[in-house]
């Protein structure tokens, strides 16, 4: 609002868009648009509701639009709050913010003017272009954050750099891979003896399969799964192998260290806990299945 003084009110405006008419429909049919944010002038005088229509209009097109009130029939096109002579809508582009947009709304010019024709306010149209791009740039960086957050618990740092340097990394192909099995031993007695305290049973599984998470990731491994008590890493794809078995056998013995030392200490949640595993190799190939942006891997 500081750097659009002609500005009477700003929202930014959401239209989920699974739920977007075809634009052209009747106004009695328009989803009502969520408003995330909505700021008006102190001195500004009932409620400020901006065109549905509006902006449908931005949103169904991806373009930004501008709508100057001149009261005469055509003006009906786009329903204006009262007091108020002009809007524009930009929309909020990224995957981040589908359906998103910026709604700016005013009286007159910005020289104090009771009306402001559409050549003074393309400035102001393109500023707002500007904020809305900067808005899906912030919530896009923000998406990536996430997206590296959650993949920390799959991939290795190793791993991780190589995705975001190399998309291609991820095409599918076949290669050579080392899978580690581990596994709980005996978690099934361990589960009967411990029903009396399932808290007890759930927080001491977590610290166990953390063990084996630890394990495989700090060994530049991939987790492919977890079921129950058991993990399942691999080494070789995304990234080619460049030292055979190694790392896997080093996670294996980093995991069977975790599990005896927790093991023999009795304040550990691993006390009385025990591993197995078992490494193997083979071939195997990477499967782009139908969802973007997602990948498995079929072992050969």
């Amino acid at each position: 609002m500081k750097t659009m003084p002609a500005a009477e009110g700003v929202a930014v405006a959401h239209f989920e868009s699974s739920e977007l008419p075809p634009e052209g429909s009747p106004a009695d049919t328009l989803p009502k648009p969520v408003m995330m944010r909505v700021e008006t002038r102190p001195d500004f005088e009932g409620r400020f509701q901006p065109s549905r229509r509006l902006i449908l209009a931005a949103l169904t097109r991806l373009t930004s639009h501008m709508h100057v009130f001149s009261g005469d029939a055509g003006g009906a096109q786009f329903t204006m709050t009262d007091g108020l002579g002009w809007a524009f809508c930009a929309p909020i582009r990224g995957d981040s913010c589908r359906g998103w947009c910026l709604y700016v709304s005013s009286k007159g010019a910005a020289d104090g003017g009771m009306i402001a024709s559409e050549d003074e306010l393309k400035a102001d149209l393109r500023f707002t272009e500007l904020v809305a791009q900067f808005i899906g740039s912030v919530r896009q960086v923000r998406l990536l954050q996430e997206q590296k957050t959650q993949l920390r618990s799959f991939f290795s740092p190793n791993v991780i750099e190589n995705l975001i340097n190399d998309e291609d990394v991820l095409t599918p192909a076949e290669r050579d891979i080392f899978v580690l099995f581990c596994d709980v031993r005996g978690f099934s007695q361990k589960a009967e003896l411990m029903a009396h305290d399932l808290k007890a049973l759930l927080q001491s599984v977590s610290a166990a399969l953390g063990v084996m998470a630890n394990g495989i990731l700090d060994r530049t491994g991939t987790i492919a799964d977890f079921q129950g008590d058991a993990a399942l890493g691999f080494w070789g794809w995304p990234v080619t192998l460049e030292e055979g078995p190694v790392p896997a056998c080093r996670a294996a013995l980093d995991i069977y260290r975790g599990f005896l030392d927790g093991g023999a200490d009795s304040s550990s949640l691993l006390h009385g806990f025990s591993v197995g595993m078992g490494v193997v190799h083979g071939r195997a190939r990477s499967v782009r299945p139908s969802k973007p942006r997602s990948e498995s891997l079929d072992l050969a």
